[in-house]
């Protein structure tokens, strides 16, 4: 059974589920991965854990203002002086100087390993935000 068949209305358990696909699959937006994370997107629109994946999956598909957008987004009722903020942030900015330099041609692999780490370590509830 899969989060998507236990409860499929349950938000944060969509949303860890997507976050443990995304990291099985060596962090990368396999079909399986991509459904999740739409499905926890469906479900709650604002949960960070799934605006973080969104802002990576259109990083790597070079649209680094869309990006910048679901980070931002991600970062609305996180501790600002927190890790999972700090790397937010730091996505945020490599996005903007990527739109702002027109520059497109840096791939996943190059992505700021920072934003990903920190985002992947998130929970909810644990003092992690």
């Amino acid at each position: 059974l899969t989060a998507l068949q236990i409860d499929p209305q349950d938000s944060f358990l969509l949303a860890q589920y997507a976050e443990s696909l995304f990291l099985v699959d060596q962090s990368k937006f396999t079909e399986r991965v991509r459904l999740a994370v739409d499905k926890a997107y469906e479900v709650d629109s604002s949960n960070s854990t799934v605006l973080g994946l969104k802002g990576i999956e259109a990083y790597s598909k070079g649209k680094p203002a869309i990006a910048a957008k679901f980070w931002r987004k991600a970062q609305i009722g996180l501790d600002p002086d927190g890790s999972i903020y700090g790397g937010l942030q730091i996505g945020i900015e490599q996005a903007e100087s990527l739109v702002l330099s027109s520059s497109h041609t840096e791939s996943n692999d190059s992505f700021s390993k920072g934003i990903k780490n920190r985002l992947v370590s998130f929970q909810p509830g644990t003092g992690n935000s």
